[in-house]
Protein backbone atom coordinates (compact mmCIF):
# COMPACT_ATOMS: atom_id res chain seq x y z
CA UNK A 1 0.00 0.00 0.00
CA UNK A 2 2.38 2.65 0.98
CA UNK A 3 4.38 1.68 -2.19
CA UNK A 4 1.58 2.55 -4.43
CA UNK A 5 1.02 5.83 -2.96
CA UNK A 6 4.49 6.91 -4.80
CA UNK A 7 4.07 4.88 -7.84
CA UNK A 8 0.96 5.69 -9.34
CA UNK A 9 -1.15 4.73 -12.53
CA UNK A 10 -0.17 8.14 -14.28
CA UNK A 11 3.67 8.47 -13.50
CA UNK A 12 4.85 4.64 -13.90
CA UNK A 13 2.07 2.29 -15.55
CA UNK A 14 4.00 -0.32 -15.88
CA UNK A 15 5.46 -0.60 -12.70
CA UNK A 16 2.01 -0.01 -10.75
CA UNK A 17 0.45 -2.73 -12.59
CA UNK A 18 2.79 -5.09 -11.30
CA UNK A 19 2.70 -3.77 -8.30
CA UNK A 20 -1.27 -4.66 -8.15
CA UNK A 21 -0.63 -7.67 -9.58
CA UNK A 22 1.22 -8.46 -6.59
CA UNK A 23 -1.44 -7.21 -4.34
CA UNK A 24 -4.25 -9.17 -6.52
CA UNK A 25 -2.41 -12.06 -6.09
CA UNK A 26 -1.83 -11.91 -2.76
CA UNK A 27 -5.25 -11.11 -2.03
CA UNK A 28 -6.44 -13.77 -4.09
CA UNK A 29 -4.58 -16.22 -2.24
CA UNK A 30 -5.33 -15.23 0.85
CA UNK A 31 -9.49 -15.04 0.02
CA UNK A 32 -8.69 -18.55 -1.13
CA UNK A 33 -7.30 -19.51 2.41
CA UNK A 34 -9.54 -17.67 4.76
CA UNK A 35 -12.79 -18.16 2.73
CA UNK A 36 -12.89 -14.40 2.04
CA UNK A 37 -15.60 -13.84 -0.91
CA UNK A 38 -15.32 -9.64 -0.39
CA UNK A 39 -11.72 -9.76 -0.86
CA UNK A 40 -11.54 -12.31 -3.76
CA UNK A 41 -14.31 -10.08 -5.26
CA UNK A 42 -11.58 -7.34 -5.32
CA UNK A 43 -8.66 -9.29 -6.43
CA UNK A 44 -10.93 -9.64 -9.34
CA UNK A 45 -11.73 -5.48 -9.55
CA UNK A 46 -7.48 -5.38 -9.14
CA UNK A 47 -6.68 -7.92 -12.24
CA UNK A 48 -9.80 -5.86 -14.51
CA UNK A 49 -7.72 -2.95 -13.96
CA UNK A 50 -4.71 -4.47 -14.86
CA UNK A 51 -6.22 -5.71 -18.08
CA UNK A 52 -7.10 -2.32 -18.92
CA UNK A 53 -4.08 -0.95 -18.92
CA UNK A 54 -2.56 -3.39 -21.01
CA UNK A 55 -4.97 -3.83 -23.47
CA UNK A 56 -4.08 -2.60 -27.18
CA UNK A 57 -0.19 -1.90 -26.00
CA UNK A 58 3.28 -3.97 -26.54
CA UNK A 59 2.90 -5.56 -22.98
CA UNK A 60 0.70 -8.27 -24.52
CA UNK A 61 2.38 -10.80 -22.31
CA UNK A 62 1.29 -9.01 -19.42
CA UNK A 63 -1.74 -8.60 -20.83
CA UNK A 64 -2.14 -12.56 -21.23
CA UNK A 65 -1.14 -12.88 -17.66
CA UNK A 66 -3.55 -10.73 -16.35
CA UNK A 67 -6.49 -12.50 -18.02
CA UNK A 68 -5.17 -15.88 -16.87
CA UNK A 69 -5.35 -14.39 -13.13
CA UNK A 70 -8.42 -12.47 -13.34
CA UNK A 71 -10.22 -15.81 -14.41
CA UNK A 72 -8.32 -17.87 -11.38
CA UNK A 73 -9.92 -15.05 -9.02
CA UNK A 74 -13.63 -15.39 -10.88
CA UNK A 75 -12.78 -18.73 -10.38
CA UNK A 76 -12.62 -18.66 -6.60
CA UNK A 77 -15.45 -16.03 -6.48
CA UNK A 78 -17.52 -18.54 -7.79
CA UNK A 79 -16.25 -21.22 -5.44
CA UNK A 80 -17.08 -19.11 -2.94
CA UNK A 81 -20.28 -18.13 -3.50
CA UNK A 82 -21.59 -21.62 -3.11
Amino acid sequence: EEALKVVTQDTYPLVWAMLMANKASAMCALSGESDHLDMAESSVSEFEGICDLFQDTEYENFQKKAVGRKQQAVTLVRSLQV
